[in-house]
């Protein structure tokens, strides 16, 4: 009876239990999960696998293992639109004009702004351009020695033959013409002889010769005038300018070693030819030989005022006829033409002095120069070597002939001449270690050209000019086409050696 009660009731409990435990399920179903959160999330794990928070980001949101930040789209799109927005404004203000009129051509800028860069550069590297004048140190080497490229040693031996034979016409040519003009103008050497007339000076009174060297004369004033503005002290200016020297604690160096160098031969001149000038003067008070200047108690004797078909001697006709008739005025005379060429003869050194200096220098240059421009160059220094010659040669040939024998003044013009050459081949053999950027080279080349230029721009304006034009009776007593001859004469040389500078 027990038994069949339990037999039914079997699967009744099965039954119950299988819905009490679908029951279950159902509930743990339903119960609402809980959203984990970071910084309450157990374990050491976690903690270790995400990094903090950032700041300065705006608000960050975290994505599995890394922060999602708002800032970070904004700087991006930020980037993105402001990029875009230039490269609008780039394209369409390409041509644009503003309502003021302004070109905005921005291409146009760029380009204009490469080519200055360009410039920089080649003015940088320009001292191979000028053959040796640095401008600034080099584009590829700066102020180092940069290594010889296409050196052509054949040529640069060649002009050495060329400048020996360009310096030795110039300076040769005016010695032989003076004295080939004194053999073919009886006119002017028998009116010298007669005392030496203002007339003798003028153009009507001498032949084809004698005007060729009055104009190789004034021409060679002009030269040398020219020569020491535009060829060396424009070029001290410059090397002392130059970048790899450094910056000067004072910056007009150059015109003050030019202006230290007038006072320096100023004073030597007049100290040194004080007691032979108040001779010279002394002897000229006393005849009428010697063209005098008096303004006030201001004399000057034109040591240079000389008859050129004589070389020197076509104002002692008056001293000659003096001799006749006064033994005392003749030795008084003799005393003072000594001694007005002893003056005429310092003058003239100081003058070569100054043009030798150079010479020398633009031959180192020259010999250890390459480079595109120095075919340019040595023809430019062909030219000024003949031009310099000639205006050196034509003082030279002034020299009295009493005082200074052909010989004597055939080796003041072999002097100069020799003088490019010789620097030419100094300079071949310092080629490979000469650097004209380096700063003891521009320093010691700013300064010689500086003390170069002092000595001609005194020789020029006060031993030349002043003498020839200022002082000199003749020039003032003569005809008005001389004196405008004269001036033209002056004019043309410092005009062609100023053009010369361009290359040289």
């Amino acid at each position: 009876m027990r038994t069949s009660f339990l037999c039914p009731s079997l699967p009744l409990l099965a039954s119950l239990l299988l819905a009490a435990s679908a029951s279950g399920s159902v509930s743990a179903d339903i119960v609402p999960r809980q959203a984990p959160t970071p910084t309450t999330a157990p374990g050491p794990t976690l903690t270790s696998a995400i990094p903090p928070a950032p700041t300065g980001r705006g608000e960050c949101t975290l994505h599995g293992d890394h922060w999602d930040c708002a800032g970070d789209a904004t700087v991006g799109h930020d980037e993105e639109d402001h990029h875009a927005e230039h490269e609008d404004e780039h394209e369409g203000h390409a041509g644009h004009v503003d309502e003021e009129g302004h070109d905005h051509d921005h291409e146009a800028e760029a380009e204009a702004e490469s080519s200055s860069i360009e410039g920089e550069d080649s003015h940088a590297g320009h001292s191979d351009d000028h053959a040796g004048h640095a401008h600034g140190p080099s584009a590829q080497y700066g102020c180092g020695l940069a290594p010889l490229q296409n050196y052509d040693l054949g040529l640069h031996v060649a002009a050495i033959f060329i400048l020996l034979a360009s310096s030795s016409t110039g300076t040769f040519l005016p010695i032989l013409l003076q004295r080939r003009t004194s053999k073919s103008s009886p006119e002017a050497a028998a009116a010298a002889a007669a005392g030496g007339s203002g007339d003798v000076d003028g153009l009507q009174a001498e032949g084809f010769l004698s005007k060729l060297f009055f104009v190789c004369r004034h021409f060679g004033t002009g030269i040398i005038l020219s020569t020491a503005f535009i060829h060396l002290l424009s070029h001290a200016v410059l090397y002392f300018a130059n970048e790899c020297v450094g910056e000067l604690e004072f910056e007009s160096t150059a015109p003050a070693i030019a202006m230290a160098s007038i006072w320096l031969v100023f004073v030597v001149d007049f100290f040194l030819l004080k007691s032979v000038r108040a001779r010279a003067l002394a002897a000229s008070s006393s005849s009428s030989s010697s063209d005098v200047f008096e303004d006030g108690g201001m004399t000057r004797t034109s040591s240079l005022d000389v008859d050129e078909s004589k070389g020197g001697d076509g104002g002692r006709g008056a001293g000659a006829a003096l001799a006749a008739t006064s033994p005392a005025a003749a030795e008084s005379q003799a005393r003072g033409d000594a001694a007005a060429a002893k003056v005429q003869r310092v003058d003239l050194w100081m003058l070569e002095a100054g043009i030798i200096f150079h010479s020398i220098l633009i031959g180192v240059t020259l010999g250890a120069a390459t480079g595109s421009g120095w075919i340019a160059l040595l023809i430019a220094i062909t030219f000024h070597q003949l031009f310099e010659g000639i205006a050196l040669g034509s003082r030279i040939a002034l020299l009295p002939r009493s005082s200074t024998s052909l010989p004597t003044k055939m080796i003041m013009a072999a002097a100069y001449a020799l003088t490019t050459p010789t620097g030419i081949a100094i300079g071949l053999g310092v080629r490979r270690h000469f650097n004209s950027n380096s700063k003891p080279t521009l320093i010691a080349m700013g300064t010689l050209h500086a003390i170069s230029a002092g000595i001609l721009i005194y020789t020029a304006l006060v031993e030349l000019i002043s003498v020839d034009f200022i002082h000199n009776r003749r020039m003032l007593n003569s005809s008005n086409a001389r004196s405008i001859s004269a001036v033209l004469a002056v004019t043309a040389g410092a005009a062609a050696m100023s053009v010369l500078g361009k290359w040289a």
